[in-house]
């Protein structure tokens, strides 16, 4: 962590502890919300991905036992995505990606998340309130070039998972955030 760090060290676990509320509130793990912290603070790549993910794994599964229970999700539906997402992800955060590219990578998917959030970029949807189904093969493969891509940069799958969800017709808007 750097010297000159605009986040104090003794705050940085309890707004890890906020983020991860205010993120599972709305089904999703915090990845980008970590991220965006430890950036701030100064933290180093290398402990920056390996500390998101494992943030992201014990929010996320914690959200999707939750919601599960509530019968909020499906969860034949949601299993072709965790079986090939979890390995991938895996996968992923064994790769040493170089600061000068893992920077930047990063960098443009916290933008595109924060912009997200702040309604600049909201995906064009249908009106109709019918999901189609899922094929398979494709839910296979979703899970698989997600979780990789989750993996390589510490960001979880669900900053990428719902737009992919909702712009595919797989679900409503509404139900893809939980």
């Amino acid at each position: 962590m750097s010297a000159s760090s605009p986040i104090p060290w003794e705050l940085i676990v309890p707004i890890f502890g906020l983020v991860a509320l205010l993120y599972a509130s709305v089904g999703h793990a915090g990845a980008t919300g970590y991220l965006a912290i430890m950036a701030l603070a100064g933290v180093a790549p290398l402990t920056m991905r390996p500390t998101a993910l494992v943030l992201n794994l014990v929010v996320g599964g914690i959200v999707t036992l939750r919601f599960a229970a509530a019968k909020q999700i499906d969860m034949r539906r949601l299993a072709p995505l965790i079986v090939t997402s979890i390995p991938a992800a895996a996968i992923g955060a064994t790769a040493m990606l170089p600061g000068a590219l893992y920077r930047p990578l990063v960098a443009v998917i916290l933008v595109i998340a924060a912009a997200r959030l702040a309604g600049l970029l909201q995906p064009r949807v249908s009106t109709s309130r019918n999901e189609r189904p899922m094929p398979i093969a494709a839910a296979l493969g979703v899970g698989a070039t997600l979780g990789l891509l989750a993996g390589l940069t510490g960001t979880g799958g669900g900053v990428f998972l719902t737009p992919v969800l909702i712009l595919s017709g797989w679900a409503t808007p509404r139900r893809a955030a939980g």
